[in-house]
């Protein structure tokens, strides 16, 4: 019992780690991944055969996760945004750190 505490522990440390340091797109996958790895261990340890709404319920979690990334800006879409964003807090008296927290560089701001 002790060593699934651990091991919940660090890898829920390591996704939430993941999630700040590298952009959702690349992690999510990973995250979602979870979801087959219970699935898998749930058959071979205990049995569980997966129902109809297992299947739809996973299928809901991808496609909301699908569409998170798909939506995100990309590109030019990304550095204007990023600009506009600064340029809005510069006129405020704000510094370049509290505009783009981990977004990018502003070229306004360097």
């Amino acid at each position: 019992m002790a060593a699934l505490a651990v091991f919940s522990t660090l890898g829920l440390t390591f996704v939430t780690q993941a999630f700040r340091l590298a952009p959702p797109a690349v992690v999510a996958p990973f995250d979602y991944s979870g979801l087959i790895w219970a699935a898998l261990f749930g058959w071979i340890f205990w049995g569980e055969a997966l129902d109809a709404w297992t299947y739809v319920g996973a299928g809901l979690i991808a496609a909301g996760g699908i569409l998170v990334v798909t939506r995100q800006p990309r590109g030019d879409e990304h550095v204007a945004a990023s600009e506009e964003r600064c340029s809005r807090n510069n006129e405020a008296g704000g510094s370049k750190a509290d505009a783009l927290p981990q977004v990018g560089k502003c070229q306004n701001c360097d």
